[in-house]
């Protein structure tokens, strides 16, 4: 048999026995609070007392009854139901889940339905969010998220409540962090001829380490030991030469670029001085004969555009024998003996004399700069024999 509603007075339910005399007082402050209650689900009817009237109605129950869902507030006046918002917890990291909950005044108008806000960048609501007292909700993005909820029943919308704030933290890895390297060159200023080291140190250490070099006639530093340093690069040209360098992670992501400079100064001004002959030095052997007196300076034009060359006396001739004593050195001007310095300039003598030039850096060699003419200027300053004679060889 099904149970049915009704009602009957509330003295009447007491003189038939229905409640027990202990039920009353618990009967009459649900009646004073103006609220309906349901059983836990174990018996099979709830109890609705009228406030006005005092009578009592037996409902069948539907469905068993949740602890915490519902009110035991008095209806509004306006019959418009006022609610408050909850958050299972407000503060989590990302991919957490977060369930709001709406706990609204009882009516006896229909059931509500629910206006959540859905704030900007927060996840999507739940299709049946309007139709639920209770959302959940989970958060892939970190942030700050308010959220407000109202009923609507047949009186109309009540009053928006009271905004709840879920705070998102950040659980994504941290980037591996860029190195930022500091370049230096020491010496800071040199002479044509002369060396320096360039440094870079890294915090923290990089992976791998760019360099940009100038493009007015810088050398290409080389990799060195400990990471980051460079070999001796040797300068055969005065100028003012700025590098810069960028250090990179394990994720090839740069750091910030640093920049280094060094000023090679010319000690004194190129000077040319009219040769005694003139002629352009192929890569090769040349068969023309040289005769030389003392003073004597033959000025050779030449190019060096990669790898180095070995220049010197190779062949004594019909004017032999070889100068006692010569100056070899590689200037920018022709006929200028006296202001190479360093391994761009040799006091030699005898057969098989010799000098080494490059246009990449290497110890104990002249160093120039790549498709620029130079000259090789050898100056006799001895000759034992009044008149000598040779040939001059490049060989690389």
């Amino acid at each position: 048999m099904s149970l049915r509603p009704f009602s009957i007075p509330f003295a009447a339910v007491i003189l038939m026995g229905l409640l027990p005399v202990s039920s009353v007082q618990a009967v009459g402050l649900i009646a004073k609070d103006g609220c309906s209650k349901r059983m836990d689900g174990t018996t099979t009817t709830s109890v609705v007392v009228n406030k006005d009237t005092g009578d009592i109605t037996f409902d069948p129950i539907t469905a068993p009854y949740v602890a915490g869902i519902g009110s035991c507030e008095p209806d509004a006046p306006d019959a418009k139901q006022r609610c408050t918002l909850s958050a299972s917890t407000t503060q989590i990291n990302t991919a957490g889940t977060v369930t709001l909950y709406a706990k609204c005044q009882s009516t006896s108008l229909a059931v509500p339905t629910y206006v959540w806000s859905s704030p900007v960048g927060g996840p999507a609501l739940p299709g049946n969010a309007a139709n639920s007292n209770s959302i959940t909700l989970t958060f892939p993005n970190a942030g700050t998220y308010t959220y407000t909820v109202a009923a609507t029943n047949g009186s109309g919308q009540g009053p928006t409540s009271t905004p709840v704030t879920i705070l998102v933290a950040s659980t994504a890895t941290s980037p591996v962090p860029v190195p930022n390297c500091i370049a230096t060159i020491s010496p800071a200023q040199i002479a044509p001829g002369q060396s320096a080291t360039a440094n870079v140190v890294c915090n923290p250490p990089a992976t791998s380490i760019e360099w940009t070099v100038p493009t007015n006639g810088g050398l290409a530093p080389t990799q060195g030991t400990p990471a980051g340093s460079t070999g001796p690069m040797t300068f055969g040209v005065a100028g003012d030469f700025l590098y810069k360098v960028v250090g990179k992670n394990a994720a090839n992501l740069p750091g910030p670029i640093s920049a280094a400079g060094i000023s090679v100064v010319s000690t004194s001004s190129c000077t040319p001085v009219t040769p005694s002959i003139e002629l352009a030095l192929p890569p090769y052997s040349m068969s023309q004969d040289i005769a030389s007196t003392v003073g004597h300076i033959a000025a050779f034009s030449f190019q060096q555009n990669s790898g180095y060359s070995q220049m010197g006396f190779y062949y004594n001739t019909s004017y032999s024998p070889f100068p006692d004593g010569v100056t070899f050195a590689i200037s920018p001007c022709k006929g200028d003996t006296t202001s190479p310095t360093g391994s761009c300039i040799a006091q030699m003598g005898g057969q098989y004399s010799a000098i080494y030039v490059t246009s990449t850096p290497n110890s104990g060699m002249c160093l120039i700069l790549p498709n620029v003419t130079y000259y090789l200027n050898v100056k006799t300053n001895t000759c034992s024999a009044g008149v000598c004679g040779w040939r001059m060889n490049r060989g690389n």
